[in-house]
């Protein structure tokens, strides 16, 4: 069997007699690096129980027929749980006619990047004009504003001036 330590530093080692060799259920006192390790582990499952505790949490009060948001809502009682709000959303909601306005809004999106973008790109390798790194540069900038910051502009912009809310040119 192959010792950990021949496997990383490349040197074979003599093997160890059987009185050197400590039995299986002998107690160690456990390395730094075992006792490092372990901590790590600790604290990712920590980190990662504290970024899954939200969606635990929304699944959790989506099936509660009275809202719970307090503390005692984490662990809600059998009876206050109950799939009825999940029918209740889909009767209410069109999910054909959703499912189809997000399809074309996201075709349209793609189509758009991939046209605009390659035309963007191509202009700025190969051709050679006045204010290209400027170009450039307002372009990057632009990408570094998350689209989330402009959705209510927008909306405002296209409901409101442009009277276009509720339509497909929207």
């Amino acid at each position: 069997m192959v010792d950990l330590e021949t496997r990383a530093t490349g040197e074979r080692q003599r093997p160890r007699a059987a009185a050197d060799r400590t039995p299986a259920g002998a107690d160690e006192p456990r390395s730094p690096r075992v006792r490092g390790r372990s901590w790590r582990l600790l604290l990712l499952l920590a980190g990662a129980l504290a970024f899954l505790f939200p969606f635990y949490y929304m699944v959790v009060g989506s099936l509660q027929t009275h809202t719970d948001s307090g503390l005692s809502g984490v662990l809600p009682h059998p009876g206050n749980l109950t799939f009825a709000n999940y029918r209740n959303i889909n009767q209410a909601i069109d999910l054909g006619r959703s499912l189809l306005n997000s399809g074309i809004f996201t075709g349209g999106v793609i189509l758009g990047t991939l046209v605009f973008g390659s035309m963007a790109g191509y202009a700025l390798a190969q051709l050679q004009f006045r204010g290209k790194n400027l170009l450039f540069n307002t372009m990057l900038l632009v990408q570094i504003v998350p689209f989330q910051l402009l959705t209510i502009p927008l909306y405002v912009l296209i409901a409101r001036d442009y009277g276009l809310s509720d339509s497909y040119l929207a």
